[in-house]
């Protein structure tokens, strides 16, 4: 088996690629799969292999986009990461800030996954779970090394088929999601308590409390 993570990796997406064809599903770079849905959102599946401290680690992505959304997101993101009020690092130069806001406007992801422990059954133990399915963060020396990797891999498109609707799903937009959370709440007309309930769950996480102010403010003055 080869040594190469660039090998490896396009052993372990040749392994997949009939199953993700078979559910229309297209290889788009080297190792991740994309697809559509009728309502303009991109399913990603991404395959990622590095080598860290002479082992190799294998780690898998799911990714759901939507250009539609996030555009409205991004509009009022952009009046925020340009608002006065907002602090940038005091040695950043103009050019820096330019190219941090060129990055974020760019970004048209909802969500991800990258905690495959989601799918752990009910009674299940964490451990049992990872012996059965480790492959999604793992490290080792050669890919035979992980235990029935072709038949994990194979599981992992089953639990992304899986995720990919739900996580499209306005609900679970709203129940996941800070910015797209919003967004979406404001698009259906949510109350302001329904708002302000939402802002306030984002507060108690974000690193980034003032953005999320400056964010709301602008979101709650739009028409």
């Amino acid at each position: 088996m080869s040594t190469d993570p660039k090998l490896i990796a396009q052993t372990a997406t040749e392994s997949i690629h009939q199953l993700f064809k078979d559910h229309d599903f297209r290889l788009k770079a080297p190792y991740h799969f994309e697809s559509n849905d009728l309502h303009g959102h991109t399913f990603q599946y991404e395959i990622s292999i590095s080598r860290q401290k002479g082992h190799f680690s294998f780690s898998l992505r799911l990714n759901l986009l939507s250009k539609t959304l996030m555009t409205a997101v991004n509009r009022v993101l952009e009046l925020t990461l340009r608002d006065k009020r907002y602090i940038y690092p005091p040695n950043w130069r103009e050019k820096d800030i330019k190219s941090a806001i060129k990055t974020r406007l760019g970004n048209h992801t909802i969500q991800g996954l990258t905690d495959w422990r989601i799918f752990k059954e009910e009674h299940e133990s964490l451990a049992s779970f990872r012996n059965r399915f480790s492959i999604w963060l793992c490290a080792f020396d050669h890919i035979d090394d992980i235990s029935n990797w072709r038949e994990q891999l194979v599981q992992s498109v089953t639990y992304a088929l899986g995720w990919f609707p739900g996580a499209a799903s306005e609900s679970s937009i709203i129940a996941n999601t800070q910015y797209p959370a919003l967004v979406v709440l404001k698009k259906n007309s949510a109350s302001m308590h329904q708002l302000l309930e939402k802002q306030a769950e984002i507060l108690n996480v974000t690193r980034h409390k003032k953005e999320a102010e400056i964010f709301f403010e602008y979101l709650i003055a739009q028409d």
